[in-house]
């Protein structure tokens, strides 16, 4: 009797987990069939059709606008356009000249993209495998050019697959403006046929599906072996370098998604999201060419949310050094078969992204032609468009001094709260520095809430009680503000590490197979909190942190990713999501006098604002040659920003030199508790932090760092030179100079004696 009972039991037991690995199956297979549902941010393009512009008539070469700077020129016959800088009379061309042309030695196909001023990639099915690429010269194509005022609009409608676009040229007083109308994109689309069997299928001899979109791919462009001396330019870490003809023998290119790549696209279940969470990502949206004593900047306007910046040196794929962007259309994403090992095939999205999307190039001669050049046009560009405000007073260089209060770690009897500093103790830190004239220090509390470092986010409040409680908290923060300190509060308000008071299908984000956007770590599993849900707890934390009398938070979430979400009530474009984060970080920034963002992407520059963990260097890509400070020279003497730690520097001497010589300050952690107490919590990142060890070494280094930020801090970066390849200088305003010396020598500047791994100011007068 009670074996057939457990017989029972067992069988029902079997179907309920085969029915449900069937429906979690059918889940993915669904969604993979279905496609996501149309995503899209609302055009701010004003629709002007074809029909309301006047047609113009031409051949060739044809002048539509001109300025002081500038003339505009468009080719009748192909789109291509010419401009001339009428500075030096210099021409920059979207079709390379004929004499460079013609030493051209790749295929017929590669040859026509050369000469084409758009190209584009398109499939006939949703689960193609390669992408059929689309040119000028290769589709037939009808082109027809439209007045605008100051410019002209072309149109092409490429017959051969029957997709259609344009692109609008405007000359500015300093610049031409290149759009693509999303009005004026389209694509046949997917159609349908059935099968033998009565199923509908995709009739591929119809289908034709727009995957993404190139414009002037080879503006600028030249050959390594016409001559030319220049380089391109690239947003990599702080910025890059790719030479001329100094990556012979190198079958790669840079390609960098603006912002990181969107993880809704992505899964757990193979390497692809934990590769693209830790890797590297593209700050800013910005590329650039400089070839004989002129230079194009290119800074993508509109659409950078769904760009990737693409530099190739010649010897790749053509024998032309080129930079450009290419605009995303269509997402391609893999649908999961099997969640044992990430099997599965890829597909592409039903839907194509109807964003804005534009570019704007500035062109620039003689001493300006250099990626200095192009980071003072950046700036420049920083203040029209988001009114950031040049700093016309500074009150003095800040100690960064990160304390880590503590966290929670697992060993035989359960789960216990290690304490590294309690309030107490770290106002006994600050004391120190009191006691020793340090007049300014932005405190930077971590793991302060209830779990520590460990909470789970966003249950965070109250503080913890190991450390001293909430009224510890308010008389450390009193304190602080005493000796004339401020306290900011490290968070992360776009995880979620805990179901506790969270619903999985209202408060997260959806990815593209309709799951919570989920990641693990060794602390188990964690998720992406939708935008209303961000915004939600960022509303019901703000009283409390105004209780504690904060001077604001770290916020260590926005901005470290931006992703799409394909919740079926309320689905948001990636485009949508970094809207919605700009309003997020100003309603924080009109509660608070200053708001620190860690590795913060250029849309979330403002006023107000710290930048945290600023790159010092790149991804040591083998196809770039150089790192150059190019976001420090385009951000310094507009927003503050911060390297990182000193005490986390795999070699803390040369790295605080390279912060001296890109005029940012550095920060320090410490613990009040040795640091050895951490051994045996995974992940906690710190390896040296008690203070009584380092309290001496961070007031020298502090000493150091304030001798040079007081003097340079709120003026603009306005010249930097490689003296040597170990020597550099750097100039602030008229004419106040920092000689860097990372060489193991003494060097001799016009009679003054920069000692090894040392620097020296020079004051303007």
């Amino acid at each position: 009797m009670i074996k057939n009972f457990i017989k029972k039991i067992v069988k029902m037991a079997v179907i309920i987990l085969v029915v449900g690995v069937v429906i979690f199956s059918f889940r993915y297979m669904n969604n993979a069939k279905t496609g996501a549902k149309r995503i899209g941010s609302i055009s701010q393009e004003k629709v002007v059709k074809n029909s309301q512009l006047t047609k113009l008539n031409g051949k060739s070469l044809q002048k539509v606008a001109e300025n002081n700077n500038l003339t505009l020129s468009v080719d009748f016959n192909n789109g291509n356009i010419q401009v001339v800088n009428k500075q030096n009379g210099y021409v920059w061309r979207s079709k390379p000249s004929v004499e460079e042309l013609n030493k051209e030695r790749s295929n017929i196909l590669w040859k026509q993209n050369i000469a084409s001023p758009i190209t584009f990639n398109y499939v006939n099915d949703f689960t193609s495998a390669n992408t059929m690429i689309g040119n000028v010269y290769n589709q037939n194509t009808k082109i027809s050019v439209y007045k605008l005022k100051n410019g002209a609009r072309v149109y092409f409608d490429f017959t051969r697959s029957n997709i259609k676009l344009a692109y609008d040229l405007v000359l500015k007083n300093n610049h031409l403006t290149i759009s693509l109308p999303s009005y004026l994109i389209e694509e046949p689309g997917a159609h349908y046929i059935k099968n033998a069997m009565g199923s509908k299928i995709v009739d591929k001899s119809k289908t034709v599906l727009l995957t993404d979109i190139s414009i002037l791919p080879f503006f600028g462009a030249t050959r390594s072996d016409n001559g030319n001396n220049g380089y391109l330019f690239l947003p990599d870490g702080p910025g890059a370098i790719i030479k001329f003809d100094s990556n012979k023998g190198l079958n790669s290119q840079f390609i960098g998604t603006v912002y990181g790549q969107d993880l809704s696209y992505l899964n757990k279940y193979d390497s692809t999201l934990k590769y693209a969470m830790n890797e590297s990502k593209i700050l800013y949206p910005v590329y650039g060419i400089v070839r004989d004593n002129n230079s194009l900047l290119g800074i993508i306007d509109k659409g950078d949310s769904d760009a990737d910046i693409i530099g190739s040196p010649a010897g790749v794929q053509t024998g032309f050094n080129s930079a450009y962007a290419r605009f995303t259309y269509r997402n391609k994403y893999k649908v999961i078969t099997s969640t044992s090992d990430g099997n599965g095939y890829f597909r592409y999205t039903d839907s194509g992204i109807k964003n804005d999307r534009s570019i704007n190039y500035y062109f620039n001669s003689d001493h300006n032609a250099n990626y200095i050049g192009m980071a003072e046009t950046y700036r420049n560009y920083l203040v029209q468009t988001k009114g950031i405000e040049k700093h016309n007073s500074y009150e003095g260089t800040p100690l960064q001094l990160n304390i880590f209060g503590g966290t929670m770690k697992s060993d035989f009897i359960g789960n216990s709260f290690v304490s590294m500093t309690t309030f107490q103790q770290a106002g006994k830190i600050l004391d120190f520095f009191n006691h020793n004239n340090v007049k300014n220090i932005d405190v930077v509390y971590n793991g302060w809430g209830k779990k520590g470092a460990t909470v789970e986010l966003p249950n965070r409040f109250p503080a913890s009680g190991s450390l001293g409680g909430n009224s510890g908290l308010k008389d450390f923060i009193n304190h602080s503000h005493d000796l004339g300190y401020k306290v900011y509060l490290e968070d992360n308000n776009i995880k979620t590490s805990s179901r506790w008071g969270i619903s999985l299908g209202k408060d997260t984000i959806t990815n593209i197979l309709g799951n919570p956007l989920e990641y693990e770590t060794n602390a188990g599993e964690n998720y992406f909190l939708s935008i209303q849900s961000v915004s939600k707890f960022i509303h019901d934390s703000m009283s409390q942190y105004k209780n504690y009398g904060v001077d604001g938070i770290q916020e260590t979430g926005i901005g470290s990713s931006l992703n799409t979400d394909f919740n079926n009530n309320n689905p948001i474009s990636r485009s949508d999501m970094k809207n919605q984060f700009t309003t997020i970080l100003d309603k924080l920034r009109s509660n608070f006098s200053d708001v620190r963002l860690t590795n913060a992407m250029a849309y979330e520059l403002s006023n107000r604002t710290t930048l945290v963990d600023m790159p010092m260097d790149g991804s040591y890509l083998t196809v770039l040659d150089e790192t150059v400070p190019f976001y420090e020279i385009a951000l310094h003497g507009l927003v503050n920003y911060v390297f990182s730690d000193y005490n986390q520097f795999s070699a803390p001497e040369e790295q605080m030199l390279k912060a001296i010589e890109y005029g940012g300050n550095v920060s320090f952690t410490v613990t009040y508790e040795p640091t050895q107490k951490l051994m045996d919590v995974p992940n906690n990142g710190l390896y040296s932090t008690q203070f009584s060890i380092w309290k001496k070494k961070i007031l020298t280094q502090y000493r150091r760092l304030e001798s040079v930020l007081n003097v340079v801090n709120g003026q603009y970066i306005t010249d930097y030179q490689k003296l040597t390849t170990d020597v550099s200088i750097v100039t602030y305003g008229e004419n106040t100079k920092v000689i860097c010396n990372f060489s193991e020598q003494p060097f001799i500047y016009e009679g003054k004696t920069v000692k090894p791994m040392n620097f020296i100011l020079i004051k303007g007068q």
